[in-house]
């Protein structure tokens, strides 16, 4: 699954070169090209492996959304609404005003693993924690297969990425707004 998610993450560069002229995902920076490299259903099941890779698996989807020419193309004032958004929320929003279907499954994909990820390795495990944990089955299933069907999902949002970025729907739909 690993060898797969990895594949199709670096199709993603080659496609937006072709189809956007810009980089949907910013390109990992040398100190955190490991964290794709690393990036594997763990061999065990342990809690810190899991933790370190769901963070991976965030700085690589989520972190690296790019923003900035992501909002290039929607009005001004839509612009000036997502000032304090996340980067998940306007890709949303980008999402949205392309009318790109399917959008809000990979989405809320995004946002739990965010959750995860910040109830998870960022902060002491909590109630917070368990609920995100139990929608990814991590008691039912253990670290282990519960990574697996993340990087399942992950691999998914990216394939749907490149989808969308090969449809040309995140091309400049409103070309005279700044």
């Amino acid at each position: 699954m690993a060898l797969l998610f990895e594949h199709s993450y670096e199709q993603l560069p080659k496609v937006c070169d072709q189809h956007l002229g810009w980089q949907l995902l910013k390109p990992l920076s040398s100190g955190d090209e490991y964290r794709l490299q690393r990036l594997r259903v763990p061999v065990n099941d342990e809690q810190c492996h899991f933790d370190d890779l769901v963070q991976d698996l965030q700085t690589i989807l989520i972190e690296s959304i790019n923003v900035k020419p992501l909002k290039r193309p929607l009005p001004a004032a839509e612009k000036a609404d997502l000032k304090c958004k996340g980067s998940i929320e306007i890709l949303k929003e980008v999402l949205n005003f392309h009318s790109v279907e399917d959008a809000d499954h990979r989405v809320s994909f995004l946002q739990k693993l965010q959750a995860l990820r910040s109830e998870g390795s960022s902060h002491r495990k909590g109630r917070g924690y368990q609920k995100i944990a139990n929608y990814f089955g991590v008691d039912s299933l253990g670290h282990r297969e519960a990574f697996a069907e993340i990087l399942k999902q992950a691999l998914d949002t990216v394939d749907f990425l490149i989808s969308v970025v090969r449809s040309g729907k995140l091309g400049e739909k409103n070309e005279g707004s700044s």
